[in-house]
């Protein structure tokens, strides 16, 4: 007999080194075990990989340049502000879409304050 909790209980597949489960049991980060993060951080948290974010966009550049050489991939902050994710993405090339391009300019380090 199952518990109505079984219907909840998800299988968990392992997404590169990316996501795991660690030898604890627990889910992991790059490595870095979530409960651990959430201790330190709180929650709700954005926990994000550099290299990660360095490979998708990567990804998504080869794809796009495949079929179109020309292509810059721009970075929407109106749509998610994540700050933190601004220089990996401005040292990999990507540009920015911005709705006020002086504060927002300045906070990513495109404008001199």
């Amino acid at each position: 007999m199952h518990s109505s909790d079984d219907n909840y209980v998800k299988p968990f597949h392992p997404v590169d080194d990316f996501l795991t489960i660690n030898v604890i049991g627990h889910l992991a980060i790059h490595g870095l075990d979530t409960t651990v993060l959430a201790q330190e951080y709180s929650t709700p948290a954005y926990i994000i990989g550099e290299q990660r974010v360095r490979e998708n966009l990567r990804k998504w550049v080869r794809a796009f340049r495949h079929k179109y050489p020309r292509t810059k991939i721009f970075y929407a902050l109106k749509a998610d502000s994540l700050l933190a994710v601004c220089p990996i993405l401005k040292q990999e090339g990507a540009g920015f879409g911005v709705g006020s391009e002086p504060i927002a300019g300045k906070n990513i380090g495109y404008l001199k304050t």
